[in-house]
């Protein structure tokens, strides 16, 4: 019994761990919550997905834990199925595991743990690049789908185009090396940086430069739904107005009418004026895909603060072409390698690259430890064999 009650002294004393600032705690051993004690996040996996989507996660868990440590805080991890994308032109499942750590903090000279994480680690199974690497942010009309209903949400090519800096492009496709990033705010006085990684499959390359003749034809091909879009959308306003106006001529109104008079012109305007809008727009390209086979073949690549743009209520600005350019500032136009997206036909989950997502406080004493002990002995080799 005596033992007993000198254990449960102990133990609270340690719980209870008195201190004067936050970074008395840095030296408390902490512990990790796996996936078990939380539900999965972002929704549910199909009975076709959870399979190979569990396996996936629990062996990426399961190489942090042969070499987690931690101290000054707790951590946790859980699983989470992201928003669905396209590889190619296949739908691809995107998820994750994610570990947040949690410090310990001092408040009123005694150890608390605070309420969110500071720091975490991810690993993202088939993320979707073009969230943070788009040429253009692709509208939602379904003129710009390639195939719609029939390939449902799968966008025509020049939206399903990346871009980024050779280098990037070079960083992702070898799947080695880091790149940072100091995104996000300035939370407790430290600025966070994204540190990722990708990791690839040796072999077929993840993506592949698209060609100065492929990028060309793929903005013809928008330029063509485009006038099918903006003709759609007229037709739709024109008749809304000559509908209007016959009302407000009826009821009198005499304002009413005169202001759907003006949508009326306008949109009549703007119809009689779209064959020679996007007949401008494609000339130049036209010109171009005439040159020889072997400037043709090089590799798309352009300014980045003059890529092509879609703007609805602008049609002789929106996706204006405005030359190549070359220099290190250029960006690569870049697509899925079609070879690898063949497995996405039967099942979606599979993981065909990793991308590892490292969020931590430069110049934080906790980030640091996190980083020395924790993320420096990830075995990366061991998460590609997971491919």
């Amino acid at each position: 019994m005596k033992y007993l009650l000198l254990a449960l002294v102990l133990c609270n004393t340690a719980f209870a761990q008195p201190c004067t600032k936050t970074d008395d705690l840095l030296s408390i051993p902490g512990s990790l919550k796996d996936h078990t004690k939380f539900p999965i996040g972002g929704g549910t996996f199909s009975a076709q997905e959870k399979p190979v989507a569990m396996k996936t996660l629990i062996a990426a868990e399961n190489l942090c834990k042969k070499i987690f440590t931690l101290k000054g805080g707790e951590a946790s991890s859980w699983f989470h199925l992201e928003d669905g994308g396209f590889f190619d032109i296949y739908p691809v499942t995107s998820y994750r595991m994610k570990i947040g750590f949690y410090q310990h903090v001092c408040v009123g000279s005694k150890k608390t743990n605070s309420s969110e994480y500071t720091v975490d680690f991810n690993i993202i199974v088939n993320p979707e690049l073009d969230d943070h690497y788009p040429l253009a942010s692709q509208p939602s009309a379904t003129e710009f789908y390639q195939n719609y209903p029939k390939q449902g949400y799968l966008p025509i090519s020049i939206f399903r185009y990346l871009s980024m800096t050779a280098s990037m492009g070079e960083s992702i496709i070898s799947g080695k090396g880091f790149t940072d990033n100091t995104l996000g705010n300035n939370y407790y006085a430290h600025t966070d940086v994204y540190r990722n990684w990708y990791i690839t499959k040796p072999g077929a390359a993840l993506l592949l430069p698209v060609s100065r003749k492929e990028f060309l034809e793929s903005l013809l091909e928008c330029y063509d739904r485009e006038k099918l879009f903006v003709g759609k959308r007229m037709k739709i306003k024109l008749d809304e107005s000559i509908r209007y106006m016959a009302q407000y001529q009826k009821s009198g109104n005499k304002a009413m009418y005169q202001s759907h008079l003006e949508n009326k012109q306008a949109a009549e305007k703007t119809m009689g004026e779209l064959e020679a809008i996007i007949r401008n727009k494609k000339l130049p390209l036209e010109q171009l895909l005439k040159k020889d086979i072997a400037w043709l073949q090089q590799p798309a690549t352009v300014d980045p603060g003059k890529q092509p743009r879609f703007d609805e209520r602008n049609t002789a600005q929106s996706m204006l072409f405005t030359g190549f350019v070359n220099g290190p500032k250029a960006h690569t136009i870049y697509r899925y390698n079609p070879v690898l997206a063949t497995p996405l036909k039967t099942q979606p989950a599979k993981p065909l690259f990793f991308q590892v997502q490292y969020r931590y406080k430069a110049e934080e004493k906790f980030s640091q430890q996190i980083t020395d002990t924790f993320v420096k002995n990830f075995d990366f080799e061991a998460l590609r064999k997971l491919l």
